[in-house]
């Protein structure tokens, strides 16, 4: 079974069968019509809620082959029940949401690109009661440690799948014959119950996202004090050059009060020199030229 070498959507089936139909069962329905010993469908949600999956998330599934979304793009999931006649419980609901919110983080995959499967072709698939609660996005709180996560075996390879009820958290596990395969294998079944012991919780991230605002509440701080210290150093420099520009004031007047004591200084000689001689001598001549007069 090959990989999907892309996925830009999200297509969603019922399986028109009873709602607690086995894993099993639909796997039989797999193999007397296209030959394999896996479910085709990416996702398998029974009426409980449980989510089973034999190909993964990334694998080539058998779930639709018309129009712009088909198996090599898209994830195919499909909700155990025939809901032109019954409606999904809300366990199926929860986990349809849980799925499809991960898988747009997982691919990028936009709104717009998630369908129920007579958008592509002419069916009545999901049926018109799933189909009305399109596009089944439910904004549900995320789980917390302790919670009950499934674990399944996948059938074709060493690895189990885990998936988390209460928000969907999805995982491939290799096998090591320790941890959660011991448990699966100890538990027994298709599916096997273990705690949540390590994962990014809603409350891990209220703290992680507190004590971010408590840094940055620390930076505002520390910049309106800088503020303050500069706000400061800017009076004290315009202080400073009004106090120089006072005195470079002060020096201009005393320079110029004292060349115009110098000047009447040298007229007063002049009109000296002209009363003892009565006329302008070469020495007037020469003393107004200096005075440029």
């Amino acid at each position: 079974m090959a990989n999907r070498k892309s996925t830009i959507g999200i297509v969603v089936h019922h399986t028109v069968t009873p709602q607690n139909y086995s894993p099993d069962s639909l796997r039989a329905i797999f193999k007397a019509r296209f030959g394999v010993n896996y479910i085709g469908y990416n996702f398998y949600i029974n009426g409980d809620g449980k989510v089973y999956s034999d190909i993964g998330a990334d694998g080539f599934g058998i779930h639709n082959n018309v129009g712009r979304l088909q198996n090599y793009n898209s994830v195919g999931i499909a909700l155990a029940g025939n809901f032109e006649h019954q409606k999904p419980t809300q366990a199926q609901l929860n986990s349809l949401s849980n799925l499809i919110k991960d898988l747009m983080a997982k691919y990028n995959i936009s709104k717009s690109n998630i369908v129920g499967h007579k958008d592509m072709k002419a069916t009545a698939c999901p049926g018109k009661n799933l189909y009305a609660l399109k596009p089944w996005i439910i904004n549900n709180p995320v789980s917390k440690e302790g919670d009950v996560m499934w674990w399944e075996k996948l059938p074709n390879n060493n690895t189990i799948w885990a998936y988390n009820n209460f928000k969907g958290v999805i995982t491939a596990v290799p096998y090591s014959g320790t941890g959660a395969w011991d448990k699966f294998e100890k538990d027994g079944g298709s599916m096997a119950k273990v705690k949540i012991v390590n994962q990014l919780t809603e409350t891990t991230i209220q703290k992680e996202t507190k004590a971010l605002n408590t840094e940055i509440g620390k930076l505002k701080i520390n910049l309106s004090d800088l503020q303050t210290k500069y706000d400061k150093l800017d009076e004290k420099l315009n202080d400073t050059i009004d106090g120089y520009e006072t005195q470079i004031s002060i020096l201009k007047k005393t320079h110029i009060d004292e060349m115009k004591k110098q000047k009447a200084k040298y007229e007063k000689k002049i009109l000296e020199l002209k009363e003892s001689t009565g006329r302008l001598t070469l020495w007037e001549k020469f003393i107004r030229w200096i005075l440029g007069k």
